[in-house]
């Protein structure tokens, strides 16, 4: 009540643990005092005789014992903290190539980020003393650290999204990740791999990141408050140290007589315990042992996996969650033949979102129909990932063989490649960086020219109570393209209400002449307001859209380019496309050489004058193999709130350039229409074409 929900959150760790510890001491030594040599030991004795002093004294013991040695060895079964991991390669790439003029990020550190922050000058976003932080994203939120952000759910992810869409607002330019979980939506949100050091340790890097200034800004502390607070804190522990060293030398070597504390004369020792007290306790312990045997024993008809259909379910999608694949080939019915080998290799190429990247959130289990030996269930499950909420029903058989029950196996797909041996033609591309070794600014022939662009159009529409900046952008360069844009929303006095990029609604890496659509939605800082309430679910696709004061008229759109030379795979085709139940289902085949672990479709919807209406994405649950297919679902969107607020493209830049003076010195003479080659056509009531895209992101790219 006092620190409010946000500051309760963040300090009520393990420090607080500690001190209600430490304040229970006086009252626990006490009890134990008496128990050992005092009133209460006399007591025991005199009614249930010596066997059962010692024998509850002994239980007192060993159970002391048991969670000493419980909570120590407790880190080993249920690791809280990642494997060591070596710093050196780490620092050695921050003190290059002044890589220490950007800010960095880890994830899946542990406490082992401090470590590394101690060994270098570069600066991080994130800290250890969390209590310290002063930015809103980090302040607003219970989040502890970004590097554990995953832990945290929807706090933990939101705010990660936003210090990866926008890292040009805070100078971070570099990613060192040790968790693969955040893989995806590093991709998606526009970063690039850039190379993984010798301790394993992916390092991930955005394009188009302004350099930290010269002269940061700082708040400046007093010369007197610096000294106190380097001190204070050392001088207090070495004051309590020496005070305590010198009574127990005094005691040690009988210098001089002490004196009897103070203490000693207030306190009166207790002369009985009184017998109606030990009879509460007595009842009140059988009472505790009993309530934890009861609990103990429904635990066990709960969770005991193979009593139930219900409960086999349950651990069997709880073993595939941890990974526990041996534990998850023990449901399955051993009558249907199905080897653990034969297990493992399915388990083993099997990829995508579902599989690698996400956490099961809840599961529900119901008997649709049940008998002494057979049950059929319906399994409703919520897997958390870092992209999005998958919902999955599925229907699965289950059977009795002796007294247990088991999982019928699904049966396994029968898609085989028509190829045995396949070849690929691609054009690759190696960009040299700095040819000349040397600490001196890049020389100017090792510059890369930034590829040209072309934003094709782009509007200001609010749809129902969001604004949103929706377009299309062309490389019209020969090179292959890492495209950043940035929106800001003016009023009609030119102020400016708020700024953001583009997200997952947009394909940022760009081939020679490729166009993509795109989408930018303007998020606020989430729950900053003291009326707004957190939702108690963890949803990624959780969007805050800004409150604006004043209604936007203008835009301006800043679109970036640098050289691409990775991510850059474009083999997967769109095979198959229907549309019934509001819904676009279609099939996708990956013609290339390359395992696609996460598909994206993305979908620009277009009135009958073929002007942009809206961009959608759905991302696909399941990866797509060589040359295999792959099904996909996407709600189409009712488009009717819709409200084209402005298509005026003066104010946008390209590379710093006018938009306008591009079209005119590469297309003099004119462009010719290229909307009608790549538009289907599809009659609704708020739209009447359609235009697909794909994207995808590569896990293990070979």
């Amino acid at each position: 009540m006092l620190l409010g929900d946000t500051a309760f959150n963040i300090l009520t760790l393990d420090r607080f643990t500690l001190w209600a510890t430490i304040m229970a001491l006086p009252v626990f030594a006490e009890f134990l005092y008496r128990l050992v040599e005092g009133d209460l030991k006399e007591s025991l004795k005199k009614r249930y005789g010596s066997i059962y002093h010692r024998l509850l004294g002994g239980l007192l013991v060993g159970g002391i014992l048991f969670m000493v040695i419980f909570t120590m060895s407790l880190g080993y079964f249920r690791p809280s903290q990642p494997q060591k991991i070596k710093m050196l390669p780490i620092v050695n790439f921050l003190n290059q190539d002044m890589h220490d003029h950007w800010r960095y990020l880890t994830l899946g550190f542990g406490d082992q980020m401090a470590w590394l922050a101690a060994q270098t000058n570069a600066m991080t976003v994130d800290g250890n003393y969390h209590s310290a932080r002063r930015l809103p994203e980090l302040t607003t939120k219970a989040i502890e650290r970004l590097e554990n952000s995953k832990f945290r759910g929807v706090e933990g992810i939101g705010s990660l999204q936003q210090f990866l869409t926008v890292p040009e607002k805070y100078n971070l330019k570099y990613i060192f990740s040790n968790d693969k979980f955040y893989d995806p939506i590093l991709y998606f949100c526009g970063w690039q791999r850039l190379q993984q050091l010798e301790n394993g340790i992916m390092v991930w890097e955005r394009l188009n990141v302004p350099p930290l200034p010269a002269i940061i800004p700082k708040e400046d502390v007093p010369s007197y408050l610096k000294i106190m607070w380097g001190t204070i804190p050392v001088l207090t522990v070495l004051l309590a140290f020496f005070l305590n060293i010198r009574l127990l030398w005094f005691r040690a070597t009988k210098h001089r007589p002490l004196p009897e504390p103070a203490y000693m004369y207030s306190w009166n020792k207790p002369n009985q315990f009184r017998p109606g007290l030990i009879n509460l306790n007595q009842l009140w312990a059988l009472l505790v042992l009993l309530i934890l045997a009861y609990g103990g024993y429904k635990f066990y008809l709960e969770n005991k996996a193979q009593r139930s259909p219900e409960n086999v379910v349950r651990a069997y999608y709880d073993a595939l969650d941890f990974k526990e694949f041996d534990k998850a080939h023990s449901y399955l019915a051993p009558s249907s033949g199905v080897s653990l080998d034969q297990y493992m290799l399915e388990v083993s190429v099997t990829d995508g979102l579902l599989s690698s990247y996400a956490k099961l959130d809840s599961i529900g289990v119901e008997l649709v129909s049940s008998s002494d030996r057979m049950a059929r269930a319906a399994v409703h499950t919520v897997w958390i990932t870092p992209l999005e909420t998958i919902r999955k029903s599925e229907s699965r058989g289950l059977v009795k063989e002796g007294s247990s029950w088991y999982l019928i196996p699904n049966p396994p797909q029968r898609d085989i490649p028509p190829d045995q041996f396949l070849t690929s033609n691609t054009t690759s591309f190696y960009n040299h960086g700095r040819r000349k070794i040397t600490t001196q600014q890049t020389y100017n022939e090792d510059v890369l020219e930034q590829p040209v662009l072309e934003v094709l159009s782009a509007s200001l529409i609010k749809n129902g109570d969001q604004y949103a900046i929706i377009g299309e952008i062309q490389n019209l360069d020969r090179v292959p393209a890492d495209v950043t844009l940035q929106a800001t929303l003016y009023n009609e006095e030119d102020t400016a209400l708020t700024a953001y990029n583009a997200k997952y609604h947009i394909k940022h890496k760009l081939m020679p002449k490729e166009v993509t659509s795109f989408r930018i939605n303007f998020e606020k800082i989430a729950w900053r307001e003291q009326e707004e309430e957190m939702p108690s679910t963890f949803d990624p696709a959780q969007f805050s859209p800004v409150n604006l004061k004043e209604l936007p008229l203008k835009f301006n759109l800043q679109c970036a380019a640098n050289v691409a030379i990775t991510d850059l795979y474009k083999e997967v085709a769109l095979q198959q496309l229907d549309v019934y139940d509001q819904e676009l289902h279609g099939t996708l085949f990956n013609a290339g050489v390359q395992e696609v672990t996460v598909p994206q479709v993305l979908v620009s919807y277009y009135d009958k004058d073929q002007n942009l209406l809206w961009v959608d994405h759905s991302f696909i649950e399941e990866g797509i193999r060589v040359q295999r297919k792959q099904e996909f679902s996407h709600p189409l969107p009712d488009l009717s709130k819709t409200e084209v607020i402005s298509r005026n493209m003066a104010n946008c830049f390209v590379n710093g350039l006018p938009n306008a003076e591009i079209s005119h010195k590469i297309f003099q003479e004119g462009r010719r229409d290229y909307k009608k080659e790549f538009l289907q056509a599809l009659p609704r009531n708020s739209f009447e074409f359609i235009k697909i895209e794909l994207d995808h992101f590569i896990g293990n790219p070979k």
